[in-house]
């Protein structure tokens, strides 16, 4: 693969990505598991801000990723592993888009619940998380399947290189 201003920006969108992702992820002062507790609104709201940032720079990289998948596949435009990596790149990014769509929903539930029950009574907190865990039960569907999206397209790209 040559050198040129097309690689150059495909690594650089593959570099912010991944730091993005991780520092976004690492940074963040809360980390919400698979279903919020009637703690995580009161530490969101201790860190709101820098909690909102972190977020928002997590789920950007998802999309700087697949923003760098694409511009892959634009490398690979005049290679025969074409042929397997676009399948492989498609697959790859509707899975990080998914896993964004689902890290939007933690965003915003998050946020949201930090504001709305601020100075609750701890009945009321337990009656919020209640409400929400039927819709955090389907978007963990979707933390999985962005997941093994991902990892199928990541895997299909991969043969296809090697071929």
């Amino acid at each position: 693969m040559k050198r040129d201003f097309s690689t150059n920006l495909t690594a650089s969108l593959f570099i912010i990505g991944t730091l993005m992702l991780w520092l976004g992820w690492v940074l963040s002062p809360v980390k919400i598991g698979v279903f919020f507790e009637t703690g995580d609104f009161a530490e969101v709201a201790e860190q709101w801000r820098f909690w909102i940032w972190m977020y928002h720079i997590h789920i950007f990289g998802y999309l700087m990723t697949m923003m760098a998948l694409v511009a892959f596949s634009a490398v690979l435009m005049e290679t025969p592993a074409r042929v397997v990596a676009w399948p492989g790149i498609s697959v790859a990014a509707a899975g990080l888009l998914v896993s964004a769509l689902a890290g939007a929903f933690y965003y915003h539930h998050g946020a949201w619940g930090a504001v709305e029950m601020a100075g609750k009574p701890a009945e009321a907190l337990q009656d919020h998380v209640e409400a929400l865990r039927l819709d955090t039960e389907y978007v963990t569907c979707l933390v999985r399947f962005g997941r093994v999206f991902f990892g199928l397209g990541m895997t299909v790209l991969a043969l296809g290189l090697l071929k």
